[in-house]
């Protein structure tokens, strides 16, 4: 009987940072801040945290071997031993694999935090680790572990802009999602410290993190509308079965020790052009020449990969206008065509400029106006 109920309470997460560079710190800081309280209520052999790494100890850190979540300045950063994998192994295939080959059964439940930029039916990995996650592949993994019988209750929690077109998707009875933002909206970091140059967190995310410190045993139909309610920029949403937002929170990360939470955060959530206004202040008044230099390159490069992506849209857009006649094409077939179409292109296109993800809306646009075979054949002439 003892043993039957400690297989009820297993608990197990997998927690996602999905960008590296040092201007998008907050990614990996706020999935480390996720893993300190995780701790709390569940080993840590049971929790697989995936980023890659580069933050703590880069050269632009004021702080080094250090990383911070709130203006405390309480180091987060839990050591290169707790990161399971790093580097070039956070592609959407990494991903993927960790989630299917989870030692878990039916009796586990399970916590899935994802934290990074997103488009519509996207969410990015790091630069140089390939394709991003699509949701319709990762509505497949989460399919796929039921059948398998690799959780009792998945609860996902998912911080990246149009978040909602990824939990739209992810239709399973046991499975219940909080994204950041809607499927057309952006999200926003979030935490601004002017010591360390950069965001610290965003918006959703910190909120989440401060009510889970607050009261773990409060519903997650609970902890949604607090969060909902404290929110100032975007919209979160929930996506699952209604008696699923009955589920205690605790059950998924256990009972946390109660504290006051973030005690100096005040919501103050700035969009992206104010962040980079700081990152350009903080650097290029450093007096460091090297990071200048590293910094001018990486700028440089992302202007040119956004003016290559608008380029080859407008190339596509042009194209089809010219060869074929538009239509209106139902919204369920519109919809399945935007992934083949994105994955075509991303294929061919590469690497793109993460903040860039509201441009994929102009892919949405194409496929419920013009046949997928065509879209795809104009793709691999052009790009």
């Amino acid at each position: 009987m003892l043993l039957f109920l400690t297989l009820i309470l297993e608990r197990h997460a997998v927690l996602f940072a999905g960008s590296n560079t040092w201007r998008n710190y907050r990614h990996q800081a706020d999935v480390f801040a996720m893993y300190n309280i995780l701790l709390d209520g569940i080993s840590k052999e049971k929790i697989t945290l995936m980023a890659y790494d580069d933050i703590a100890n880069s050269i632009e850190n004021p702080f080094p071997g250090q990383l911070f979540h709130t203006l405390d300045h309480v180091n987060v950063y839990p050591g290169k031993e707790a990161i399971r994998y790093s580097g070039k192994s956070l592609s959407a295939q990494d991903f993927y694999k960790v989630l299917m080959g989870l030692n878990t059964d039916q009796n586990d439940d399970l916590l899935i935090f994802y934290n990074d930029h997103g488009a519509p039916g996207i969410l990015s990995v790091p630069e140089t680790c390939g394709l991003p996650i699509f949701a319709d592949d990762f509505s497949n993994v989460i399919r796929l572990m039921a059948v398998q019988k690799k959780f009792k209750k998945c609860f996902i929690i998912i911080e990246a802009c149009f978040s909602g077109s990824i939990g739209s998707l992810i239709n399973h009875p046991n499975v219940i999602t909080i994204t950041a933002a809607q499927s057309f909206e952006s999200s926003y970091s979030d935490i601004i410290d002017y010591m360390v140059g950069v965001s610290l967190s965003n918006e959703f995310s910190a909120i989440i993190m401060d009510l889970l410190q607050t009261n773990s045993e409060i519903t997650i139909g609970q902890l949604f509308e607090k969060t909902k309610n404290r929110m100032k920029r975007s919209t979160p949403c929930i996506y699952g079965p209604a008696e699923n937002m009955n589920l205690k929170v605790s059950s998924f990360v256990g009972k946390l020790r109660t504290s006051n939470g973030n005690s100096n955060y005040q919501s103050s959530p700035v969009d992206e052009s104010e962040l980079d206004l700081l990152y350009h202040q903080t650097i290029m008044t450093s007096g460091n020449e090297t990071l200048k230099a590293k910094y001018l390159m990486s700028k440089q490069k992302m202007e040119q990969l956004s003016s290559r992506l608008s380029l080859a849209i407008k190339l596509l857009t042009d194209t089809l206008e010219a060869e074929y006649s538009s239509q209106k094409i139902p919204e369920s077939e519109s919809e399945s065509s935007y992934f083949d179409v994105a994955k075509e292109f991303l294929t061919r296109f590469g690497e793109f400029n993460p903040n860039d993800g509201y441009k994929f809306i102009l892919f949405k646009d194409l496929c419920s106006k013009y046949q997928k075979a065509n879209i795809i054949k104009v793709i691999q002439s052009i790009v």
